[in-house]
């Protein structure tokens, strides 16, 4: 049986049962929280929002998180590291950038759902070789990049839980949120977040191989 929604006195509760005295910082951070929330609608457990919930209070407590007022700015705040990440990488041309922006997807959503990482794209990998972004690289190139971008992403990922004090699996817990408690949701929120890293012609074709989805 699909379970409902629940109300915001009823977050608000779960909130206040989990933070105790602290609830009250909570604030004008509430609508995100309370999205935040409805992501893991589908596990819909104390277990879960017990993970959740101090994870963000932690993230949008102090000066630093005023500029966050919507889940959308906060999955931004939270990607942003790895959003530029490919600058370290180097991947000049085109098509090499964008596989690069895809191996940051899928390895975060491998990480965040405990499934293996995939070395590679064998779909996108096949689009670039029929023409994608005028490729003029090859396999073991895409491969190599690949293959960089996926390490840097872990330790990035284990720099921020050092870096926060927070445990992983509680990290893990809020990438499942922000995909909506799905694989395919958060690679394409890390995907979407690349959009403007393009060009108007190069952007269409990224945008196009949405439909390729996680892990393909």
């Amino acid at each position: 049986m699909q379970k409902t929604a629940m109300s915001d006195f009823e977050k608000k509760e779960i909130i206040k049962g989990i933070l105790g005295a602290n609830h009250n910082a909570v604030g004008k951070h509430f609508p995100i929280y309370s999205e935040m929330m409805n992501g893991l609608g589908t596990f819909n457990d104390t277990l879960a929002f017990s993970q959740l919930v101090p994870v963000l209070n932690t993230w949008l407590s102090g000066t630093i998180a005023s500029s966050i007022t919507s889940a959308a700015s906060f999955a931004g705040a939270i990607l942003f590291p790895f959003q530029q990440m490919i600058n370290a990488i180097n991947a000049s041309e085109t098509g090499l950038r964008a596989y690069s922006y895809r191996a940051i997807s899928y390895t975060i959503t491998a990480w965040a759902f405990g499934k293996p990482i995939p070395m590679s794209s064998p779909q996108i990998l096949l689009n670039l070789k029929g023409g994608a972004y005028t490729s003029t690289k090859s396999i073991d190139e895409y491969n190599k990049v690949w293959r960089e971008t996926s390490i840097s992403v872990i330790r990035k990922l284990e720099h921020v839980c050092i870096q926060k004090k927070i445990d992983k699996k509680f990290l893990k817990v809020v990438f499942k949120a922000l995909g909506q408690g799905r694989q395919e949701g958060l690679s394409i929120l890390i995907l979407k977040g690349f959009e403007i890293k393009f060009s108007h012609l190069s952007r269409q074709i990224w945008v196009s191989n949405y439909k390729t989805v996680f892990p393909k």
